[in-house]
């Protein structure tokens, strides 16, 4: 076989880019014709190209960028380009990813952005329908996936200080500047510190202090080239040093690895970027939850700690007081009566609290359905999951979810 082309090398990018993140890829030529695009919304996203004054700044460097350069316009998308050398270094084309979003953009900037254009409302609501589908990435990530393009079309490995971001918007005002990459990498374990502590002391105000990503932010810790599974392989390790930090804070070893455990499950079932984003925000602040748990209940006994680890550890089990007191080792009229003094409640209304938190966590982070979830946790009809999960909640698990899936999505656009 013959040395692969830099067309294929760019298909087979392509290809990655959208199946595991679902961002597009286009190739124009030379003056500016479009070759190709992988690009779902094709003509609405090439004319937000043009209008923001990118497709004007990709074509001004004389001689073509050689190195990546991030674009970006008035109303937040960011594309990656570069210039590559095609037909066997007989014609240059530029090849573009995107566009994406920043984890900080503003849906709300952006329709006010496009009011003040004076768009009609058929228009605006069209293009918010479009951008609704446009996948988040983090500075860093930014910086892989450019380092990825790079790589397809020379053949080398991208120093990233010499990566190029488009500050100004407007055609005619660019400027560009290069990545101070030792800083980012200050940032990425000052943040990373600060996460750890947070989960170790329990305490979730630390977290006003982190960018919204908790760390996705940050850095890949993996460079395989499939975006998706570098982000899995970065969440799974952080994973690992919040297991370590809740065992530190007090959570129990059994507890905090079946946490662990569990996450990892969760984590390995993300099919985009943007879900598994949500997800990696959510389980750093149950670990932070969990904690502040144990923090709080400083006076309770060894003996019931370690039925509250019971409990937890077994909560897809069938659980009853008869059963957690043997495992125990006390009747269960002695160790009923102890719960209850200790934890202020019956043992059969904690495992009640239990399974609920457990299912919050299922609502939110899995695509399980609500009959699924009951039957997870043995609640024997669906219909006593939601009359349970209302008394404690007050309101019904479909409600529940898709209340906090509005909430993440409204925390990650401001």
């Amino acid at each position: 076989m013959g040395e692969i082309t830099v067309e294929e090398k760019l298909n087979l990018l392509a290809g990655q880019m959208y199946t595991a993140v679902g961002a597009g890829t286009w190739g124009f030529g030379e003056e500016g014709e479009l070759f190709y695009s992988t690009a779902a919304n094709q003509d609405e996203f090439l004319n937000f190209f043009k209008m923001g004054g990118c497709f004007t700044f990709a074509y001004e460097k004389e001689g073509g960028w050689k190195v990546p350069v991030i674009l970006s316009d008035s109303i937040g998308l960011i594309w990656i380009a570069q210039h590559a050398q095609v037909s066997q270094g007989e014609y240059r084309m530029l090849v573009v990813i995107g566009p994406f979003f920043m984890s900080s953009t503003s849906l709300k900037r952006i329709e006010d952005e496009l009011r003040r254009k004076e768009s009609s409302v058929f228009i605006r609501r069209q293009m918010m329908r479009v951008l609704s589908d446009v996948p988040v990435a983090g500075s860093n990530m930014l910086a892989q996936y450019a380092a990825m393009l790079h790589y397809m079309i020379t053949g080398e490995k991208l120093d990233k200080s010499r990566l190029v971001y488009q500050e100004k918007k407007c055609a005619g005002e660019e400027e560009t500047r290069e990545i101070n990459q030792p800083v980012a990498f200050d940032r990425k374990d000052y943040n990373e510190k600060l996460l750890l502590k947070a989960v170790k002391e329990g305490n979730g105000k630390l977290l006003d202090s982190v960018e919204a990503d908790r760390g996705m932010e940050n850095g890949l810790l993996s460079g395989s080239g499939d975006a998706l599974r570098d982000g899995k392989n970065t969440v799974i390790i952080f994973e690992a040093l919040c297991c370590r930090a809740a065992i530190e804070g007090g959570v129990s070893g059994q507890i905090a690895r079946r946490m662990e455990y569990e996450f990892i499950s969760e984590i390995e079932k993300c099919a985009t970027i943007t879900q598994l984003v949500n997800m990696n925000m959510n389980i750093y602040e149950k670990w932070i939850e969990t904690v502040h748990e144990y923090k709080r209940n400083v006076d309770i006994s060894g003996t019931i700690r370690e039925a509250c680890d019971y409990i937890k550890s077994n909560i897809l089990s069938e659980l009853s007081a008869e059963k957690i007191a043997a495992a125990m080792g006390y009747t269960p009229y002695y160790f009923t009566k102890k719960f209850h003094k200790e934890m202020g409640m019956r043992v059969t209304d904690y495992i009640k609290q239990a399974k609920i938190e457990y299912a919050k966590l299922l609502l939110l982070t899995t695509k399980k359905t609500i009959q699924e979830i009951s039957d997870l946790l043995n609640f024997g009809t669906r219909s006593y999951f939601s009359k349970v999960f209302h008394e404690q909640m007050g309101v019904t698990p479909a409600a529940y979810r898709n209340n906090l899936n509005r909430e993440v999505s409204n925390e990650r656009e401001n």
